[in-house]
């Protein structure tokens, strides 16, 4: 099926707030790619710098937004999930570029998993993407990925919306050289994959939102909400430490395949749908996807991720968590379980495997297709 780009006016990086877009009417969007290009100057006198391991797109952006009109809110997103959920589905490391010189290159020259630092002075140039899907890409099935497409016809206030960190956020957290960020030309150059031919459909979103626990110390049977009312298609976790870490090396707020040990989601207090330990979703993620995760120094770019997924082949397998008074008299009258509760149970490692110091966290992304009247 044929389909088209088209670019949107650019967004500079100001280091601060949030910066905006609108997503023009008229289009059925299948998924949006934003590139961050440019380079900056690092100047320090004393100390090492290193940077944020995550690299510079998920570095410089806490999240991305999409929103349709008021209370529609599609996506809420981190870089960081975009980029492992592209890892994941097409196997593919997204683009990840950077390279210091004495001024801006073309075109950066080494694929990386830090922001690099230069010598004091130099300019960094980076070329960082990630992509955020509105096609289901979890169905097998052509006619399933076009229902979540984003189709602005006939809408106004449909806007992409990314949150900025401040330029320091390029360093590791516990990082304390003293650098100076200056002569920015970064920016964010975003573009609309469209669908250029489509079958007309009762359209659905593909919402996705993150949220994030810290816990101060091992935790058991840790219960978190994981929301009732729609179609459950998957959750994505992604765990750091709370290590203190150094001035001189990347060991603070690293990903840790360790902070989860078991996990159940569990439906209306009695009903099981997963459970297990991490380490084999982990194993089981790498399995079924077939993907291979770039290593370097002993870390891989997937470490401290892990994905719940429910879907096999189709929608058919979505887990639908409606309530009684949203289910129809027929489908009660047939005995369809209506959902009360979903809820989540992790249990965390002891301290002599995972730091408690700065607060480990929990990130979690959740899945879920949603009709858009909802």
């Amino acid at each position: 099926m044929s389909e088209s780009r088209e670019k949107l006016q650019s967004l500079t990086y100001t280091g601060y707030g949030p910066l905006s877009r609108e997503i023009p009417t008229g289009r059925m969007v299948k998924r949006i790619e934003i590139l961050l290009t440019g380079g900056i100057v690092t100047t320090f006198a004393s100390g090492t710098p290193v940077g944020r391991a995550e690299g510079p797109f998920a570095a410089l952006v806490s999240s991305v937004n999409i929103q349709a009109g008021t209370g529609r809110s599609i996506k809420n997103v981190t870089p960081w999930f975009m980029k492992q959920q592209q890892l994941m589905s097409t196997r593919t490391r997204g683009e990840k570029r950077a390279s210091a010189a004495a001024s801006e290159s073309q075109y950066p020259t080494v694929d990386v998993f830090a922001f690099p630092f230069g010598t004091t002075g130099q300019t960094t140039t980076v070329r960082d993407a990630i992509s955020i899907p509105f096609e289901f890409i979890w169905s097998s099935k052509a006619e399933e990925k076009e229902l979540t497409w984003l189709d602005t016809r006939g809408l106004s206030g449909v806007v992409i919306t990314i949150n900025q960190n401040a330029s320091n956020s390029l360093q590791s957290a516990a990082n304390t050289a003293p650098v100076v960020y200056s002569g920015s030309t970064l920016k964010f150059e975003i573009v609309l994959i469209k669908a250029e031919h489509y079958v007309e459909r009762v359209r659905m979103d593909w919402r996705q939102t993150v949220r994030n626990y810290q816990f101060t110390g091992q935790q058991s049977n840790y219960l978190i909400d994981i929301g009732k009312g729609h179609a459950l298609a998957g959750i994505w976790g992604y765990m750091t430490d709370g290590a203190a870490g150094s001035t001189t090396t990347a060991t603070d707020k690293v990903a840790t395949n360790l902070l989860v040990t078991n996990f159940r989601l569990e439906r209306n207090g009695n009903e099981i749908l997963k459970s297990g330990t991490v380490q084999d979703l982990k194993t089981e993620n790498r399995q079924r996807y077939g993907y291979l995760a770039a290593l370097a120094s002993n870390v891989a770019e997937d470490d401290g991720i892990f994905h719940l997924n429910f879907v096999n082949e189709s929608m058919a397998d979505l887990q639908d968590t409606r309530p009684r008074e949203r289910l129809t008299a027929d489908e009660l009258a047939s005995g369809y379980k209506p959902t009360e509760s979903m809820f989540l149970y992790v249990d965390t490692n002891s301290s002599s495997y995972v730091s408690y110091t700065s607060a480990a966290n929990l990130a979690l992304m959740v899945d879920e297709i949603v009709p858009i009247s909802a």
